[in-house]
């Protein structure tokens, strides 16, 4: 019997959603199902097969996703206060709408043209975390795209946990160009940033990334580590707050 006729089978008796499948070496030809299915070589399948038979758990890697190998994956060196990564989208093996201007290879010598290619990098991955922001946008278009970001970092699931999204940390661009002063660049060096003259305000001290209101800092030693204060901004009248501390009796949370 083949795949094809495997998976109607199973339809046609509502016996699954989606289906792993033991797949014989000698069929190797792709073919389009029609559910959801996995078709493992026997070897792999017998893994499977083993792992379901030995436990009730329906996932054993629970560290996936993870950051791919080829992407920068942190610590943030200019900045070591500051988490990273603090966002991350899917960015692997997209399959997404491609410019027919150029080959899918991007050859010279390459004629063809497409209008969909599957692609890695930052050039695919931005694209979820800007519909994720436009997405918040949707429910608070009042929102800075700092107190967007902070709603991201802090849910944590995305789509589904957004519409509840109960708090934000928010940072204008002033306080940016406030740290960055404190971390010693010029007004070249920030022209190169902002895009325009920002010079640096005179302040009674220096702004470091410990007074950016962050949603997540990173202390680099504990020992004579002054205060951190971050304001976080309720987004319903009705939200009630718990804070949740380590054990480690160098470090206290106050709320």
């Amino acid at each position: 019997m083949s795949l094809m006729q495997i998976l109607r089978q199973a339809e046609g008796e509502q016996s699954g959603q989606s289906s792993i499948l033991k797949n014989d070496p000698f069929d190797d030809v792709a073919e389009v199902l029609s559910l959801p299915t996995s078709s493992l070589s026997v070897d792999k399948f017998d893994i499977v097969a083993s792992y379901l038979n030995s436990t009730n758990e329906a996932i054993k890697d629970r560290d996936a996703p993870r950051v791919t190998w080829f992407s920068s994956l942190g610590p943030n060196f200019l900045v070591p206060e500051i988490l990273k990564p603090d966002i991350t989208a899917p960015g692997e093996e997209i399959s997404a709408a491609y410019s027919p201007i150029v080959s899918p290879t991007s050859s010279s010598q390459d004629k063809r043209r497409v209008k969909y290619n599957i692609l890695s990098g930052t050039s695919t991955s931005c694209l979820h975390a800007a519909g994720e922001a436009a997405y918040v946008k949707n429910f608070h278009p009042d929102w800075s795209a700092s107190a967007i970001k902070s709603a991201i970092m802090t849910m944590g699931s995305f789509m589904v946990l957004l519409k509840k999204t109960t708090s934000k940390c928010d940072a204008s661009k002033e306080d940016y160009i406030k740290m960055l002063c404190g971390l010693g660049y010029d007004e070249r060096k920030l022209r190169h940033i902002t895009g325009a003259n920002s010079p640096c305000p005179k302040v009674s001290k220096k702004v470091l990334p410990r007074d950016l209101n962050y949603p997540s800092l990173t202390a680099m030693q504990i020992k004579d580590l002054p205060p951190i204060n971050t304001v976080i901004g309720s987004v319903r009248v009705d939200f009630s707050w718990n804070q949740e501390g380590g054990n480690n009796p160098q470090i206290s949370l106050e709320l």
